[in-house]
């Protein structure tokens, strides 16, 4: 009650950035993906990498585990799954922190790879976070909850 904006809210920016974390992983020989530029000029995004933080190993093995995710209840519908798309969450043993290390990790081998073909950092979305106070004040302020002053 009252808090069902922030349970939507934060499960539609954890899918938001699941799915992107999805496609830029995606092996496939038909999609320009990060295993794409691996494979086009190995030693640079393998520099680049490095320089990122990125275990391009590890990362392989993050991608593996988010195959199944994506084949059966993040882009398709498994019949088989339907009922309990959490035990493919469950089974894949990803945890958000992991999530954030191949996200960070992915980010700073980007912006390696920018500068080093562009000679400047590659623009992003910087989020401060400075809306979160506020949405938990409205929130507050709704539900009657009051601060001592």
């Amino acid at each position: 009650m009252g808090l069902d904006f922030f349970r939507v809210a934060l499960n539609s920016l954890k899918d938001a950035r699941l799915i992107r974390l999805i496609r830029v992983l995606e092996d496939d020989s038909q999609t320009a993906s990060f295993w794409y530029l691996l494979k086009a000029n190995g030693s640079q995004v393998r520099k680049a990498a490095k320089s990122g933080g990125l275990d391009i190993v590890w990362l392989a093995d993050v991608a593996a585990r988010l195959k199944s995710i994506r084949d059966k209840t993040f882009v398709h519908i498994d019949k088989g799954s339907v009922f309990d798309p959490d035990a493919l969450y469950k089974a894949a043993g990803l945890t958000h922190a992991d999530l954030e290390r191949a996200i960070l990790g992915l980010w700073g081998t980007m912006q390696a790879l920018h500068r080093d073909a562009l000679g400047e950092d590659l623009l992003g979305d910087d989020y401060d976070a400075t809306d979160i106070k506020q949405l938990a004040d409205l929130r507050d302020e709704t539900l009657g909850i009051g601060r001592a002053e």
